[in-house]
């Protein structure tokens, strides 16, 4: 009995000197470890962050109109879903006044020569344009019911790229009023030439989208072929997605986000805002108009990045790594992308080592030990007086 109760003394003194020890040690004389259960390491993988949308394929949509007090209509000559060309037969109809109508037609072929020209004479300026100015001054304003293009002042066209873009965006122009020019130089020709009757003729290519059969405005409704995606973004979206950001769907990476409206499609106080955003892909050919898809914008991504499990992390932004010299270190690291369970982790070299149990049990700078496995432990090895001392060291430390 009197054994028993030795005993116990003995272990509990031992435990409250340890305790003291611990407690009055200020100097750190005594050895502290950190005792790991469980570790691993910092792996590399491709990261990304993901907005999932659905939209609905569509093309711009080009107006044909019909001006009921120039006369007389006659014939609608399309349907809905029928393809169309440049040139192609819209409506007919009789005009009411010979002279005044001759007399628009003339008008209207006069000043879409005048865009024509003008537009043409911003090319070639464009052409001769040196790059390592900053701001480039012109004073062409053209308006018409199709095309709004305001080129009184280009500015910071700095690059090759962006100059060559800009002119053909302004080669598109020109093309759309050459189209026009063409389809009203032919109305004119068939009025000269029957006295009355005037064939309007579709200046776009695509399929028809809609007829008004009570000929109310737009009349016909063309979309152009170039398919893309129309989707609505909520407003914290729209603060996202950004042009040309990549967008995968079916699994390529085929998409870029061509166009984020900044205003709103629907101004109500009484409903969430909603913004559209236009998506261009590369095969348009495969696309079907009013089908609806899903695909993802890549709003940011990391090819071959440190990572770690989400749950290995310390707080927001801790880690307890291993150095090569044994010793246990809290680091405060730079989180990333977050994709399923794992979280990007900058700076931090592959193949760290991270100790993730009990954390709760780890110390600033010591030195680390592990679980014993005496399976492992070569008996035989403990004879030679320079392997048994750490063991029977690594032993006591447990």
């Amino acid at each position: 009995m009197m054994s028993k109760k030795r005993l116990l003394t003995f272990i509990g003194l031992f435990i409250v000197t340890n305790v003291c020890l611990i407690f009055f040690d200020q100097h750190e004389n005594v050895e502290r470890v950190s005792n790991i259960s469980d570790w691993t390491t910092v792996d590399l993988r491709d990261m990304e962050e993901v907005l999932g949308q659905k939209g609905m394929v569509t093309g711009e949509k080009h107006h044909v109109y019909f001006d009921q007090s120039r006369g007389e209509f006659s014939e609608m000559l399309v349907q809905d879903s029928m393809e169309v060309s440049t040139g192609d037969p819209l409506y007919t109809y009789n005009v009411s006044d010979y002279t005044q109508e001759s007399n628009r037609l003339n008008q209207e072929v006069a000043r879409l020569t005048d865009e024509i020209n003008s537009i043409e004479m911003l090319i070639t300026q464009l052409e001769n344009y040196p790059i390592e100015e900053t701001s480039y001054d012109t004073s062409v304003f053209i308006e018409d019911d199709e095309v709004s293009v305001d080129i009184s002042h280009v500015e910071n066209i700095e690059t090759e790229f962006q100059k060559v873009q800009f002119i053909m965006e302004m080669e598109h122009e020109v093309s759309i009023r050459q189209a026009n020019l063409d389809s009203v130089e032919a109305q004119l020709s068939e009025l000269e030439s029957t006295g009355e009757t005037v064939t309007v003729t579709s200046p776009y290519d695509g399929i028809v989208h809609s007829v008004s059969a009570e000929l109310d405005d737009p009349l016909i409704t063309i979309l152009n072929r170039e398919w893309y995606v129309e989707a609505a973004l909520s407003e914290s979206e729209q603060k996202q997605v950004e042009e040309g950001m990549e967008v995968r769907m079916n699994g390529e990476e085929n998409g870029e986000v061509s166009h984020v409206s900044p205003v709103a499609s629907e101004l109500d106080l009484n409903k969430p805002s909603q913004y559209t955003m236009n998506v261009q892909f590369e095969d348009e050919g495969e696309l079907i108009p009013g089908e609806k898809v899903h695909f993802d914008v890549i709003l940011e991504k990391s090819e071959a990045t440190s990572v770690i499990r989400e749950e290995h992390l310390v707080g927001e932004s801790g880690l307890w790594a291993m150095t090569d010299t044994g010793k246990l270190h809290y680091l405060d690291v730079s989180t990333g992308i977050q994709m399923e369970h794992w979280l990007e982790v900058e700076d931090i070299p592959e193949g760290t080592h991270i100790s993730t149990s009990p954390k709760e049990r780890f110390h600033d700078g010591t030195e680390v030990t592990t679980r014993l496995n005496l399976s492992e432990v070569s008996w035989f090895e403990l004879l030679d007086v320079a392997k048994r001392e750490p063991v029977i060291k690594g032993m006591l430390f447990r």
